[in-house]
């Protein structure tokens, strides 16, 4: 490394940043994140902050999970919530058909029999992903209710990983797929 490499200040990483006008009429990707039945609030808080650094179209907040207004939540997400279009909805398959009728394609993140490997999905212009409960993943209904199931590979001895540190994964690799065809 050479001396003038080093770590960037939030003043210079500011200077770097479309001005908040400006962002707010950015277009936003065409990935939407739906999550059926989170419990842990510190998981959603760091999947909406991930949900605005890749500005996503939007994130489903659904079934029986923390208000948005739980603290450790909205800790967790810094202030990200603020920009980002976040809507709760109690039953997930009724976001799932109405984002069907919009021609998203809607993908289970779980392991199923017939799942494929999250990055095999390409040319795919509107996508959303299901992400599922901490420890009991996505229920048979709402599975049935997706177009297709995608996994991420495990090579280690666990079975899983977190929730939020999964949607990283899915929601990075879609959004770096998407630009590849804009």
């Amino acid at each position: 490394m050479q001396e003038d490499d080093y770590q960037l200040s939030k003043e210079e990483l500011r200077d770097t940043k479309t001005s908040r006008e400006d962002f707010k009429k950015l277009p936003k990707y065409q990935v939407v994140c739906i999550l059926d039945n989170l419990s842990n609030a510190y998981n959603i808080g760091v999947i909406i902050r991930l949900c605005e650094a890749f500005r996503i179209e939007k994130l489903y907040v659904c079934g029986d999970a923390p208000d948005l207004s739980n603290w450790k939540l909205k800790n967790t997400a810094v202030g990200s919530q603020k920009w980002l279009d976040i809507e709760y909805i109690k039953d997930t398959n009724e976001v799932i058909k109405s984002l069907q009728k919009q021609d998203y394609i809607i993908s289970a993140v779980e392991l199923t029999k017939n799942a494929q490997v999250y990055n095999d999905t390409k040319n795919i212009k509107k996508i959303a992903y299901v992400f599922g409960n901490e420890n009991f993943g996505i229920s048979y209904d709402v599975i049935n209710c997706c177009n297709n199931s995608v996994y991420i590979p495990m090579y280690g001895m666990g079975n899983s990983l977190n929730v939020s540190t999964t949607a990283s994964i899915i929601i990075a690799n879609a959004i770096l797929e998407l630009k590849k065809t804009n």
